[in-house]
């Protein structure tokens, strides 16, 4: 019997999540039994993904806590994309004719609520995890099999299309086939668990022109390991713009892509479809694998950006080491002795794990200090300036010459030659301090001849030196003592006498 339809919806909730709307309500099935074949229909009318986990659907009489048809503790909704509420027996019993990729989600229990009313007023509320109202309707009833529908802005009366639009009838898809693996890095510098930016990564890349949410989607390795696409695993938002890439880490997750032998990364949806794979063996620490065309390779990381073809490996593996100038030359673009001169260098390193480069300036000896500074990330361009001191050469040991600038290290070595000539100011205040002292000792000592030396006319004594005074001041002891004792050995002999 034909009944008609009293429908009207109240106030959509404030909440982030007004975007999920109840957008269909199936309650009096025809082709089976309202226990397996009643449906409520939800609609994400926007483009990111929202996770609905531990939400509840209500009909006033029950609440039903939600659940993933896949039994994954997160329900994701994807954006523009639509869900549908059934009871428990739905996971037996799929009696629809639904759209493509539509979100199973099921209640806890063989009933929507109280089960849907087919006579008299329902009342129907969506609740998320902290109980606030998403959005709720209210309908009577409507002829056996059909639908309460929302169309254009209106409730209505309709032939059921569930995970289809009510307007006409066309299943909305999002194009995932568009998303693949890109790039990873399996083998990276350091700890491959390490907290984002740094660890383990894997790239994808949306070719398809749609931006797409991939929230609660997963990435498994050949141990059937999980990494899922969420907030904790990318730096801002799960969605992936098209034409774009999209960097999920690792962040600290333990043993996820092997570096040695073989090993499988997959990119699963919410449904658990597989998306992309690519198999691996044997990764290089701090070079990434590179989809290049339509096959794989050993290069430079480049996350975020077009891979590079790894005919530049070799180049990417060596070191490598380049003066590129030289400063504090004077006018006629020569060093000084004693001076200090700083040299800027353009630094690569590759494939080592040395860490130190020296700078020195040499002849046929070193004629310098060693500078040093140590590079620890690889593949990793350097510009640096070091300071050289060159040698004071107040004694004239090395004479003016051109002398190579030496820098060398990480398995590579660059040279430069340079002309070193004329004393520094330091070494002519050395030089003028030292003629100042002799000048002041020689000084002295003519004072000291005038003032101690007399004429041997005058009957003087001549000035000696102190060394001859106590080499004399010794012989009059000498002869003192000797004087003495004799004095006593004679005194002694008188009293034997």
């Amino acid at each position: 019997m034909y009944k008609y339809l009293v429908l009207f919806i109240l106030l959509l909730a404030n909440s982030v999540y007004a975007d999920i709307i109840i957008n269909e309500v199936m309650a009096d099935p025809s082709s089976c039994s309202d226990s397996v074949c009643e449906w409520i229909e939800l609609y994400n009318n926007n483009e990111s993904s929202i996770n609905m986990t531990n939400w509840m659907i209500s009909d006033e009489s029950a609440n039903d806590s939600l659940e993933s048809s896949s039994g994954d503790s997160n329900i994701i909704l994807p954006g523009n994309s639509f869900a549908l509420i059934v009871d428990d027996d739905s996971r037996v019993f799929h009696n629809f004719n639904v759209g493509e990729n539509i979100i199973w989600i099921y209640v806890d229990d063989d009933a929507i609520g109280n089960g849907l009313s087919n006579d008299g007023e329902e009342n129907i509320i969506l609740y998320d995890n902290k109980n606030m109202t998403i959005n709720n309707v209210t309908y009577t009833t409507t002829a056996s099999g059909n639908s309460f529908a929302l169309i254009n802005g209106e409730w209505k009366e309709s032939s059921p299309t569930p995970g289809r639009s009510n307007e006409n009838n066309q299943s909305h898809s999002n194009d995932y086939s568009k998303i693949s693996i890109n790039e990873f890095l399996a083998n990276p510098i350091g700890d491959d668990d390490s907290s984002m930016p740094d660890g383990e990564w894997v790239e994808l890349y949306n070719k398809g022109n749609d931006n797409l949410d991939l929230l609660g989607f997963k990435l498994k390795d050949s141990s059937k390991k999980e990494i899922l696409i969420d907030n904790v695993h990318v730096k801002e938002s799960t969605i992936i713009d098209s034409k774009d890439y999209l960097i999920v880490y690792i962040n600290g997750f333990s043993g996820f892509l092997n570096n040695d032998g073989s090993d499988r990364i997959g990119l699963y949806d919410l449904s658990d479809n597989l998306i992309d794979e690519i198999s691996y063996s044997n990764s290089k620490e701090g070079l990434s694998w590179s989809k290049i065309e339509e096959g794989w390779q050993i290069t430079e990381s480049t996350p975020e950006k077009k891979n590079k073809d790894n005919s530049t490996i070799k180049e990417i593996e060596d070191s490598s080491i380049k003066i590129e100038n030289i400063y504090d030359l004077g006018s006629n673009d020569k060093a000084e002795w004693g001076s200090n001169i700083r040299v800027k260098l353009l630094v690569y390193k590759g494939d080592t794990e040395k860490d130190t480069i020296s700078a020195y300036i040499k002849g046929s000896e070193r004629i310098s200090k060693i500078s040093k500074t140590n590079f620890y990330e690889k593949f990793n361009s350097y510009t640096i300036t070091l300071p050289i001191q060159i040698a004071l050469n107040c004694d004239n040991k090395y004479k003016d010459d051109n002398y190579d600038i030496v820098v060398e290290g990480l398995n590579s070595k660059d040279a430069k030659e340079i002309k070193i000539a004329g004393q520094s100011k330091e070494c002519r205040s050395v030089n003028k301090e030292v003629e100042e002292k002799k000048e002041s000792i020689k000084k002295e000592g003519l004072k000291e001849d005038i003032n101690n030396n007399v004429n041997k006319i005058t009957g003087r004594i001549i000035y000696e030196n102190k060394s001859k005074e106590a080499s004399r001041l010794n012989v009059f002891i000498f002869i003192a003592l000797l004087i003495i004792l004799s004095l006593v050995l004679l005194y002694e002999r008188k009293d034997i006498g």
